[in-house]
């Protein structure tokens, strides 16, 4: 039980949401019949494949970066709200 002391729930919920958020849009992406539907599932990983386009990466065809820069998003959005949370509760 000392562990679950170090585990922000403020930083699970924003990951969870976060993570309903990117199966939503990975869905959208690819049940969509139009024409730049998979662009949507870029969202995702924004900023980090917006850094690795205005580097001259390929960030369209990178299947992996894109779960490299959605694991970056995940591990920053619950480091944020582990320390919001811990703020609120001084």
């Amino acid at each position: 039980m000392t562990i679950m002391k170090y585990i922000s729930t403020w930083g699970i919920i924003a990951v969870g949401i976060y993570l309903v958020l990117v199966i939503s849009l990975f869905t959208y992406a690819t049940s969509c019949t139009e024409t730049f539907c998979g662009l949507v599932a870029l969202l995702a990983g924004m900023p980090w494949l917006l850094l690795l386009d205005l580097v001259g990466g390929d960030s369209y065809n990178t299947g992996l970066l894109g779960w490299l820069a959605i694991s970056l998003n995940l591990v920053i959005l619950y480091f944020i709200f582990a320390a919001l949370q811990k703020r609120v509760q001084k």
